[in-house]
């Protein structure tokens, strides 16, 4: 939120647009909204997964690592971090000690409403 002055306030959305090239179109512009894959993500329900993963090094079991896995994923089911784990126990040489994780969904769709601009005084 930008103040000027004591008394005025204004708050500004602001949206980023692509045109699509105009020199062939004679002025015809058609916009088309650009979202970001993770705000698309997170619209389908996706929220961030954080996992903290221990595992057995290859060389000397007795000593535990430490690893941080993030990425958006799909609650309960957790799709992304059980592939993620998949391959790790098919492709990495250190055993996994535990999983410890921890989700939150960002947005919903239901909190989420497309503007074209806000402007608010006073």
């Amino acid at each position: 939120m930008c103040y000027y002055g004591p008394s005025v306030k204004l708050r500004l959305t602001v949206f980023v647009f692509s045109f699509k090239d105009a020199a062939h179109d004679c002025g015809n512009f058609e916009s088309e909204a650009v979202m970001s894959k993770d705000m698309e993500l997170q619209l389908k329900g996706y929220g961030v997964t954080t996992a903290h993963i221990l595992y057995r090094m290859p060389d000397h079991p007795a000593i535990l690592q430490t690893y941080v896995w993030q990425h958006y994923d799909l609650a309960p089911d957790f799709p992304e971090m059980r592939h993620f784990l998949k391959f790790w126990e098919e492709t990495l040489e250190g055993p996994l000690h535990s999983v410890r994780y921890v989700h939150r969904r960002l947005i919903s769709a239901g909190e989420w409403r497309a503007l074209k601009g806000e402007f608010i005084l006073h």
